[in-house]
């Protein structure tokens, strides 16, 4: 779990089971072993694939064009981590609004 602390709150930037399903989704399938090897790593909170050739679907080859699953999930993931930030902050407070947050690549 990865947390840092904003003024007196500590805030959640862990990934989540809805982070792993959006990289599923845009997993390329042709036996299911890849879009199956998805999962938070527990000690770490990290997004693993133990599929020997994710990083060849992900980034591509000399002969094959990357799929780039991970990457397009991110921009996903970069809207629910404002969300979830927003919420551990304001713990549901309307009048309280924060910038939106950008993360480049």
């Amino acid at each position: 779990m990865t947390r840092h602390r904003i003024g007196d709150k500590w805030i959640d930037l862990s990934f989540n089971e809805e982070d792993i399903d959006e990289i599923r989704l845009l997993t390329p399938v042709r036996t299911g072993d890849l879009q199956r090897g998805w999962m938070l790593e527990a000690m770490t909170g990290d997004i693993i694939n133990l599929v020997h050739y994710t990083p060849f679907v992900e980034f591509g080859t000399v002969k094959m064009a990357g799929s780039f699953m991970v990457l397009q999930s991110l921009w996903g993931m970069e809207k629910r981590l404002h969300s979830r930030i927003a919420d551990q902050i304001t713990e549901g407070d309307p009048l309280l609004k924060l910038p939106e947050i950008v993360i480049q690549i």
